[in-house]
């Protein structure tokens, strides 16, 4: 019996064969099939497929591309043809709604319509609430380009509708207590969403809470005039007056757990209207257990309630966790061969804050290669779970080969996008964007991983101000002023331990190769100063050749010695000299100097007078440079007063050094040393 393969698009695009997630390959790739599954059942004409990747400039091998991705695809699920049928010119892919979550989704938010015309309001809610835990972040995430845009937009005003139809559900059942919070977190990110005003108008008026109630229609009327120049909706009018008139008839619940007539917001409480969506409920989704449509019905939403009872008809409802944004999943995947840290982990994870603690920043730092951001990615995925409301990643460039860093202003637009803040609602001041950020974070639990961040400038903005928050930090530069002006929680990276050294290689090329050859793995670990960028090259060279020993490459590694041409690589970011060079060319003149001449010091570290002699500076100005490298993590201080580098730096600092200062002022600085 064949294994059941199932897809999900309500989040990343994504596909399980069995209990195994199955690898898609290249987002162009995966567009495939997200196109030929939103089809649900129907066909797609290659001609579709391609206007779905390429839009109107698509390259003149975009059908041989779009076959060469279904033939792989294929290859991938492991099903020949049987799942991704040819029929003519076009592909077609039919799932069940146990194969496939938008067809489950449907599926239940049906049930919740029929459950909801038949009288049954306890029934919906149960059927939208396992709904509503299908979806797993942003609807076709990682997918790019203008069709993924639009239909991501139509999934997430399906979403919106159900989350709705969900709220006002409980508020006809007597919850309106407890859907206040959701409500205005709701239209707090949402300002210019008036259905979520009526309800919380509604919410807040059935609470006792009448003024707050006509706080918010005034709120409403004046954002409106401001951003559109539009009075509110006739239905937020109508209710707005009503409450002004105290009508008897908002406060009234029938008997079968259904509105009365005429009590919800305008004249329809329960209506649903897709627009944008803002994902609520979200919970863990759990691929092999996906076809599964049905749930144990939740606890009883709350009691009927009459007037006279209404301030504590509902001290037994069951609240349903909402969100007012989607819960973004940004982390990127963790190293495979990740290994050791356990010492820093166990300190890091000793910073995380309680729920009601002040937010924490923990910056990360050391030297380029050292395994910055695998260790915060590795950190960040184990204790996810402890942050529900999302995990946000962005890679601010500080020290990127190519482009500029992030700006602050790019950032927090960033961050707030994905945090479900619609383009249009951002404001253009930095000011202004923090000050939203910080809003909208307010009550979550959010991890926010800022990697390869250039000083604290360009972090200070984008840090929470409400508790129970995480922002990890990590970077090239010490970051100081975070430090000490933020509060923020420094954790310093070294290069590796030798028996972390050894657990990396054993990782990357097994046991038997490592376990055959000790002493050469020895030697591999030493000859690259045990810095991780450099064993990861050294192992993957070592396992493009399978059928050499590892003694081979340590001795090409020990006749290379002094020299970064063992580490090299066509891929920038795994080319040791490369990623060193972008620390190195960060420096002021100054500093860039004394790092060359540095190397011609022949002792483990060089001390502060000996560094100046070499400079041919004062102590003064010596030590300021000296402060720089150490900011940079290009050297470092293991004592007061000492500087010193592994043999990596070292190594690139004597090719520096040797293309760059001519021999005149490479003896002069000898002699002024000695």
């Amino acid at each position: 019996m064949r294994e059941q393969v199932r897809f999900a698009v309500l989040g990343p695009v994504s596909a399980w064969r069995g209990a195994v997630e199955v690898d898609l390959g290249p987002p162009r790739q995966r567009a495939v099939l997200a196109v030929l599954l939103l089809a649900e059942g129907g066909r797609v004409p290659v001609d579709g497929l391609v206007d779905a990747l390429w839009g109107d400039a698509p390259p003149a091998s975009a059908v041989g591309s779009v076959r060469t991705y279904v033939h792989r695809l294929r290859r991938a699920l492991g099903e020949g043809a049987s799942l991704i049928r040819s029929v003519g010119d076009a592909y077609v892919v039919r799932a069940l709604a146990e194969d496939l979550d938008l067809a489950a989704f449907r599926e239940l938010t049906a049930r919740a319509d029929a459950a909801r015309r038949e009288g049954d309001p306890r029934r919906a809610a149960t059927h939208l609430r396992n709904a509503l835990a299908l979806w797993r972040g942003p609807a076709l995430s990682g997918v790019r380009g203008a069709f993924a845009q639009a239909r991501s937009e139509q999934l997430e005003a399906l979403r919106l509708s159900a989350l709705e139809s969900l709220l006002a559900i409980r508020l006809d059942l007597g919850g309106h207590t407890q859907v206040v919070p959701e409500l205005a977190a709701l239209v707090a990110g949402r300002p210019l969403d008036e259905r979520f005003r009526e309800l919380l108008m509604l919410a807040l008026y059935r609470s006792g809470r009448q003024s707050a109630a006509l706080q918010t229609y005034t709120e409403a009327r004046t954002l409106l005039a401001e951003e559109l120049g539009v009075d509110p909706a006739p239905g937020l009018q109508r209710l707005y007056e009503r409450i002004l008139r105290a009508d008897p008839g908002l406060l009234a619940v029938r008997d079968d757990g259904g509105p009365a007539a005429g009590t919800g917001p305008g004249t329809t409480a329960s209506a649903v209207t897709p627009s944008d969506v803002t994902p609520a409920d979200m919970t863990p989704f759990d691929p092999p257990a996906f076809g599964t449509t049905t749930a144990t019905p939740p606890a009883d939403p709350g009691p009927r309630i009459d007037p006279a009872a209404q301030a504590n008809a509902t001290a037994t409802t069951t609240t349903v966790p909402a969100s007012p944004f989607p819960v973004p999943a940004q982390l990127p995947s963790d190293l495979p061969g990740f290994v050791g840290r356990e010492a820093e982990l166990d300190e890091a994870c000793a910073l995380i804050p309680e729920a009601d603690a002040p937010s924490a920043t923990v910056v990360i730092g050391g030297s380029a290669g050292v395994g910055k951001t695998a260790f915060a990615v590795h950190w960040g995925r184990r204790i996810a779970l402890r942050f529900p409301d999302g995990q946000l990643y962005l890679n601010l460039r500080g020290f990127d080969p190519v482009g500029a860093p992030v700006p602050p202003v790019q950032a927090l637009r960033t961050l707030l996008e994905a945090l479900g803040v619609a383009p249009r609602e951002l404001p253009e001041d930095q000011d202004a964007l923090a000050a939203r950020l910080r809003t909208v974070l307010t009550g979550r639990r959010v991890l926010i991983l800022l990697d390869n961040a250039r000083d604290a400038g360009q972090i200070r903005p984008l840090l929470p101000g409400a508790p129970g928050c995480l922002v990890i930090v990590t970077s090239r530069n010490r970051l100081g002023g975070l430090v000490a002006v933020d509060g923020a929680h420094p954790l310093r990276l070294d290069v590796l331990t030798a028996r972390e050294g050894h657990d990396l290689l054993l990782r990357r090329l097994g046991a038997a190769r490592v376990t055959a050859e000790p002493r050469a793995v020895r030697e591999i670990v030493d000859l690259c100063a045990r810095l991780p960028l450099a064993l990861a090259v050294a192992a993957a060279r070592a396992a493009d050749r399978t059928a050499f020993p590892l003694a081979s490459l340590a001795a090409e590694l020990a006749e290379g010695h002094g020299s970064l041409d063992a580490f090299t690589d066509t891929d920038q970011a795994a080319d040791v000299r490369a990623v060193l060079s972008w620390s190195y060319h960060a420096l002021s003149p100054g500093a860039a100097r004394l790092f060359r001449l540095l190397v011609l010091h022949p002792g483990p570290d060089v001390s502060l007078s000996a560094a100046a002699s070499l400079a041919g500076l004062g102590t003064a100005a010596a030590r300021s440079l000296l402060a720089e490298l150490v900011h940079t993590h290009l050297v470092d201080e293991p004592a007061p007063g000492r500087y010193a580098w592994h043999d990596l730096l070292r190594a690139y600092a004597a090719e520096l050094s040797a293309g760059t200062d001519g021999p005149g002022e490479v003896a002069a600085a000898r002699r002024r040393m000695f």
